[in-house]
Formats: structure tokens, C-alpha cells, sequence
């Protein structure tokens, strides 16, 4: 059985133990809730957000699970790090990816993750990538799968005390991951730079000239970047074919991976 809610959070630093999450499974009553913990991955499930639903739920912790692609641009995470997936089903095996009211997922962060972060943990937060299980309510943007979006900033608190990331979602269905969220920039190099309104096909939004430099706000979706124009104070997105490093540096070095996959922005 889990653990009674609250007990993670009473003591956060002494419960999630470790050097990286491990797989494990537990059982949680809906008429009281429970606390599940893994390694350095817990989730604590109030009765609240099982509220309609009656008996038992299975909730297993997939520690370091396959399928994970490789994130674009400087947001990176380490496959070492406290990378996991959480899946909730029925006694009949059927798949819980909603709840009634917010669950709470803790993250620990290990070695691994500060390393990605030139051990500046102040710029970890925390990501899911949009996969099968992915419930169409927290993909609404319709991203492909393999994308990795940012969890939105109101729903993730850092305590660098207990080196912990938590994250307030009612959903629930795909691979969870701390990640970098360095600022970067990027420059135009062509004399017709466009921006445009979305990650697909968007309106065009302007047009910039080359060398201008313009600030990565989310990792890449697709083959554009979201970005923060600062000749107008618009965010927008461009294609990542059009841009270039930049002088204006990153504050955090691309490590261990190359910049293949996606990522993109919560709803």
C-alpha cells in the first residue's frame, strides 16, 4: 500500500533517498488517498483528485524508462538524472491520466542533473514529453510525439534547501524529467528573418533583418523556436534553419546530447 498523504511532504529531503529514482509500484485507496515514493521520484495522490472514483488504483514508478528523445536547442537533461514515468491505472487495468483535483510530483535532483546545469540548480525545473499515453488535455497544441514541453512555471516550485522540483498537474501520462532552463540567444542570418504567430503553419508576424539577436524563451518545436524579439517586446516564434549562434552567450553549456528532438511550450 502507499504511504499516507502528506508524508512526503512532511519531510521531503529524509523520504525521497537515493542517488536517482528506482522502479517501484504501490497500491492507493481512492477514499484516502496516498503518498507513492521511488528513489529520488514521489507522488502524492489526495483523495481529492480520485473524487468519483471508487476502489483501488495501481500506480507504478518506471525509473530511467526507454523512449525518451533527445531534447533541441540549450534545455537539456541527462539520462542519469531523475528521469521517470508514472502510470496510474484501475484494478481493471485501465489507464488514469485526470484527476478531479491537483497531484504532486517531487523531484529530487541528483548529480547528474546539476551537471547538465554547470551546478547552477537554480535554472533546473521540470518537463514531459508528449508521447502515446500523453492525454489529449495536456497536449492541446497538438505537438508531435517525442516533443518535450516545459511544465508551466506557475505549477513548479524549486526548495534549494532539500534540492527538490515540485510539481503541481492534474494530468498525468507521460515520461517526467528535471530540466535545464538556461537563457540563451540566438541570431538572425538572413535579411528576411521571419517571425511567425505558431510552431506550424502560422501567420507571419514580421520580418527581421540579419544580425539581429533574439532570446530563446522555449526550447525548439518542430523547426522553430519561441522567442522574445527585443527590438518589440513580442515573443514569436522563428525557424531554426534561420538562426545562428549568438555572441550574447548561453548561460549554460549544451552537454551530452545533440539538438535533435523537441520541445515545446505547456499549456
Amino acid at each position: 500500500m502507499a504511504n499516507p498523504v502528506g508524508y512526503i511532504s512532511a519531510n521531503v529531503a529524509a523520504v525521497l533517498t537515493g542517488g536517482a529514482p528506482v522502479t517501484s509500484s504501490a497500491v492507493v485507496d481512492s477514499a484516502v488517498g496516498g503518498d507513492v515514493v521511488a528513489g529520488t521520484v514521489g507522488v502524492s495522490f489526495p483523495a481529492a483528485a480520485l473524487a468519483g472514483r471508487s476502489g483501488r488504483f495501481n500506480v507504478t514508478v518506471q525509473a530511467q524508462p526507454a523512449g525518451e528523445t533527445v531534447p533541441g536547442g540549450p534545455f537539456q537533461y541527462s539520462p542519469n538524472g531523475s528521469i521517470a514515468s508514472v502510470a496510474v491505472t484501475e484494478q481493471s487495468g485501465a489507464a488514469v491520466t485526470g484527476f478531479a483535483a491537483p497531484i504532486t510530483i517531487f523531484l529530487r535532483y541528483n548529480a547528474a542533473d546539476l551537471a547538465m546545469a554547470r551546478f547552477n540548480s537554480g535554472i533546473l525545473t521540470a518537463a514531459y514529453q508528449v508521447g502515446a499515453a500523453t492525454p489529449a488535455s495536456e497536449n492541446p497544441n497538438g505537438y508531435p510525439a517525442g516533443t518535450w514541453v516545459l511544465y508551466p512555471g506557475g505549477n513548479v516550485s524549486q526548495d534549494l534547501t532539500a534540492g527538490t522540483i515540485t510539481i503541481q498537474t492534474t494530468k498525468l501520462g507521460s515520461i517526467l524529467s528535471v530540466f535545464t532552463q538556461p537563457v540563451g540567444y540566438v541570431r538572425t542570418l538572413t535579411n528576411d528573418t521571419r517571425e511567425y504567430s505558431g510552431w506550424g503553419q502560422a501567420a507571419v508576424l514580421a520580418s527581421r533583418p540579419k544580425g539581429v539577436d533574439l532570446q530563446v524563451v522555449q526550447p525548439q518545436t518542430g523547426g522553430r523556436l519561441f522567442v522574445l524579439d527585443p527590438l518589440t517586446s513580442n515573443y514569436a516564434y522563428v525557424d531554426a534553419s534561420a538562426v545562428g549562434p549568438s555572441e550574447v552567450r548561453y548561460d549554460q553549456v549544451s552537454q551530452g546530447h545533440s539538438t535533435t528532438a523537441t520541445v515545446g511550450i505547456a499549456p
